[in-house]
């Protein structure tokens, strides 16, 4: 899920991760709370979910309540980031950088912030890899595939969303961001899908790939608040790598998602999916690659302009050695 944080236009603005949007108007997204509520009051429902499993019954019509392993699942993250944020991050950064001790309050709110996001996107998206690797049911069958390992790690990343969620909004103005509200929304009824009938696992998790760009993207926001340059080389250095790395994750493979997504189309098991879980797939992935889109001309703009910035700087030095020679 496209997380960093502010994705920092390599000029001046930065904008908040990732996975994902800083991305649209969605005028149907769910409540997550709603849901987590639904669930529970639905626990002995007779709709077909197996609760010793993470797998439901396909073709299941409607919104099926979630699974007692995957509702834990989602608290623990939840929990687990919660901590991260107010206790794990504080700690690990005061003993590892000076300059954090030096932050105003509402800058160590952002950098505790964009510390959980940065573990999240390593976590998840490592283990997303392995997924994409080795997991052969979802391969096999990227509809109604065993989806057991994708909706763990589904599940751990909608817990994260929920913990940015509450921390936004009682931080508004130090990290508050409506297009990262409704990015959270969306990605969280998309996934609700996931979570609760196990479809679309290969998408699910190709869509979570995205995430190996954000700690860059985190990184270069730790730079700047730190005093680095912009013409510095650990800036240049991270700057280039979150281009290239997010060109590579989110942009270059837009054909390949949508030709896979193509060839699904008007399959038995495409018309298996419930009507939400298809426009849910289809609106969300859209909307998210077009945000994508928009995120990657601002790098590349911002990108060519520190680096001709920069070309000109060392032009610059040539000419005043020759002068002093």
């Amino acid at each position: 899920m496209w997380r960093g944080r502010r994705l920092l236009d390599l000029h001046s603005q930065s904008l908040r991760h990732s996975p994902l949007d800083e991305h649209l108007r969605f005028t149907e997204l769910l409540n997550p709370a709603f849901i987590l509520l639904s669930s529970c009051v639905h626990a002995h429902s007779p709709w077909p979910v197996q609760h010793g499993s993470f797998i439901t019954e396909r073709g299941s019509a409607g919104m099926e309540p979630l699974s007692l392993q995957v509702l834990v699942v989602v608290i623990g993250s939840f929990l687990g980031f919660q901590w991260l944020f107010h206790r794990g991050s504080p700690w690990v950064s005061e003993k590892l950088c000076k300059g954090f001790l030096r932050l105003s309050p509402t800058h160590r709110t952002e950098w505790n912030s964009r510390a959980v996001s940065t573990v999240h996107a390593l976590v998840v998206g490592l283990f997303c890899l392995y997924i994409y690797i080795f997991d052969e049911p979802i391969q096999k069958d990227p509809v109604w595939g065993n989806a057991s390992l994708v909706k763990l790690n589904v599940a751990v990343t909608s817990g994260y969303l929920i913990s940015d969620l509450l921390l936004m909004f009682t931080s508004w103005e130090s990290i508050g961001e409506k297009y990262f509200v409704l990015h959270h929304f969306a990605a969280l009824y998309a996934y609700y899908y996931v979570l609760s009938q196990g479809i679309l696992p290969y998408f699910a998790n190709f869509r979570l790939l995205s995430e190996f760009s954000t700690p860059f993207v985190n990184q270069r926001w730790f730079f700047h608040i730190l005093g680095y340059h912009k013409l510095s080389k650990p800036s240049l250095v991270n700057g280039v790598a979150m281009a290239f790395t997010f060109f590579l994750v989110r942009i270059a493979v837009i054909p390949g998602y949508y030709s896979h997504m193509y060839s699904v189309f008007g399959t038995d098991d495409f018309y298996r999916l419930p009507l939400g879980g298809r426009s849910a797939w289809v609106i969300s992935s859209v909307s998210l690659d077009v945000m994508n889109i928009m995120w990657m001309r601002r790098i590349i703009r911002g990108c060519l302009k520190v680096l001709r910035s920069a070309w000109s700087r060392k032009t610059g030095t040539e000419m005043e050695t020759r002068k002093t020679d």
